[in-house]
């Protein structure tokens, strides 16, 4: 007898009562300019429309926000939903403990915390920040962000989450994958200042560092089994690690020492080449219809393993599907 458990790791576009443009079985409805903090509890839905704009901290504790208008102020989420069609313009901070965060529209702020646990987030539209965390908090939790759109930021930080990118990620400082994250690489990712990898990082395509470059001890990089995926790095590279050693094809172009790495102390695989990879970056945002949500007809492109690499199916194994529309399930048939 077979079991299947299929995680959803795309969260679509709509969430219980809250659609996309559509915010309905509302309980609190603000149309018009509020300064005053509102809370959002388990069993409440709480609908800004497009004439709405809170200039206060927002309080989500279980319930559920639709935003068509403006939030301008501190968002402390501890549960629960969010979705936002219009504009986070909070200079301040946004803090994302638990629950479903979705981004059609825009968001600017400083920090924004995403340190938790059983969180799952998606960016279809802009974000820009300063700092960028995504920290899962309880061992045997998901935390997972999956990005569509653009995400600009000053640095980025993942410790023990998800990480997938089909859209744009710019950092103008560093990017870190910490222990036990995954980051999953299917568009655009540039990094302004440092880039280290503790964690496992998967490319398929070529990212350019503009500072110093480290895979450090058990950080492990993949790449595509066909073409090419890797980094241009600036100022030096320091492998100490695993560097494609899956025999996926991987490029490193040093720009202060062509033809290698500055420092190897790690295991370098069968089809890693040196300033040869054409390979560029580019956005790969998923099909979206008017109303927001995701198009139903998809059709399986392939299926890849924990490491990136793509595999046929077998049972009793942890194993992600890409769909044509960006879709992605993790998929687990136990026999």
């Amino acid at each position: 007898m077979k079991q299947i458990s299929s995680v959803l790791l795309f969260i679509g576009l709509s969430i219980s009562s809250v659609n996309a443009q559509n915010c309905n079985n509302c309980t609190q409805t603000l149309t018009t300019t509020s300064v005053t903090p509102i809370y959002v509890n388990p069993g409440e839905t709480l609908c800004i429309s497009s004439s709405g704009q809170l200039n206060a901290t927002l309080y989500v504790w279980g319930g559920e926000v639709c935003n068509e208008g403006i939030i301008n102020g501190m968002i402390d989420m501890t549960d629960g939903a969010l979705i936002n069609h219009g504009q986070i313009t909070s200079g301040m901070n946004i803090s994302v403990d638990k629950g479903v965060f979705i981004n059609n529209g825009s968001v600017q702020a400083n920090n924004i915390s995403m340190n938790g646990s059983d969180l799952t987030a998606t960016n279809n539209g802009t974000i820009n920040g300063t700092n960028f965390q995504l920290i899962q908090q309880t061992t045997g939790t998901i935390n997972q962000f999956t990005n569509y759109g653009d995400l600009n930021i000053s640095s980025f930080l993942s410790d023990s989450t998800d990480f997938f990118n089909y859209g744009s990620v710019t950092t103008t400082g560093q990017l870190m994958n910490s222990d036990d994250a995954s980051f999953y690489n299917y568009g655009a990712v540039s990094v302004g200042a440092n880039y280290t990898n503790k964690g496992y990082f998967y490319t398929e395509c070529m990212i350019p560092v503009g500072g110093l470059w480290a895979n450090n001890i058990p950080g492990i990089i993949s790449g595509p089994m066909t073409g090419c995926g890797g980094f241009s790095a600036d100022i030096s590279t320091s492998n100490f690690s695993d560097f494609g050693m899956d025999g996926s094809y991987l490029d490193m172009c040093d720009s202060s020492n062509p033809g290698s790495f500055n420092f190897n102390s790690g295991s370098i695989g069968p089809n890693v080449t040196y300033c040869s990879c054409t390979t560029l970056c580019s956005a790969q945002n998923a099909a979206i219809q008017d109303n927001g949500e995701i198009q139903s007809d998809r059709t399986l492109v392939k299926i890849i393993d924990l490491m990136g690499r793509e595999v046929n199916f077998k049972p009793n194994a942890v194993l992600i599907y890409l769909y044509s529309d960006g879709s992605i399930e993790k998929v687990v048939v136990v026999e």
